[in-house]
């Protein structure tokens, strides 16, 4: 019994998480979920190991024999997995769960990251930070909860229209002066990133400087 049940449920979990497009979804997964899935990728790979097993010119006696087909079902899932990763790089595996998961934030993270471009958020209590993301969302961390941002700039938005007013600027942070304030004190640039509860974003969006600065001079601008 605990052949037929345990060694598929572990199998199906090692190829789950070998491969790549499915390691990156059972990260946003519960338990039950993840077990349940497993089991399915077990039992389809069981036949294949019972083939390879009975195959064998040796007839295994218990608990020998459980070893022996429990190896043989990892080893044939874990090899399966590598297989499908040759054609499914782990970058493009993310993505594309990502995608099919609605992980949109996680996405933008990602792009941010590869144009080498700041992000602003904005969260429910109207607080908005803006500067770079400390590492992409996409898959890598368990659930994707959270999201980690190095501010260089942070404000709210007004309650009448929702217009952003910087209050705080990091940007010195990056000089050299801005270095030795830090490093008197035994911290570092990084100490300074915030951890944002993706529950609490309300909206983001890829923040460029120039645009923003035509954006805020039209406003300025008295109508004709």
């Amino acid at each position: 019994m605990i052949e037929t049940v345990f060694i598929p449920a572990i199998s199906g979990y090692l190829f789950l998480r070998t491969m790549y497009y499915f390691r990156t979804q059972i990260n946003r997964e519960s338990g039950y979920h993840v077990l349940f899935r497993s089991g399915i990728v077990g039992v389809l790979a069981y036949p294949f190991s019972y083939y390879i097993y009975h195959a064998l010119p040796t007839d295994y006696q218990p608990p020998v024999s459980f070893f022996v087909f429990g190896l043989i079902s990892l080893s044939l899932c874990y090899l399966a997995a590598k297989f499908c990763n040759l054609f499914y790089r782990e970058e493009k595996a993310e993505i594309r769960s990502a995608e099919n998961s609605g992980d949109f934030l996680g996405l933008l993270i990602y792009d941010c990251i590869q144009r080498v471009e700041m992000l602003e958020v904005t969260l429910k209590n109207r607080k908005v930070y803006v500067g770079i993301p400390a590492d992409s969302s996409v898959g890598r961390t368990s659930r994707d909860q959270f999201i980690r941002i190095l501010p260089l700039l942070s404000g709210v938005r007004t309650k009448e229209d929702l217009t952003v007013n910087f209050t705080t600027n990091y940007k010195r942070f990056g000089t050299p002066d801005g270095d030795r304030y830090l490093e008197l004190r035994g911290l570092s640039l990084e100490d300074l990133t915030v951890v944002i509860s993706k529950q609490e974003v309300l909206s983001a969006r890829i923040f460029d400087p120039g645009v923003y600065s035509i954006f805020r001079d039209d406003e300025q601008r008295p109508p004709i």
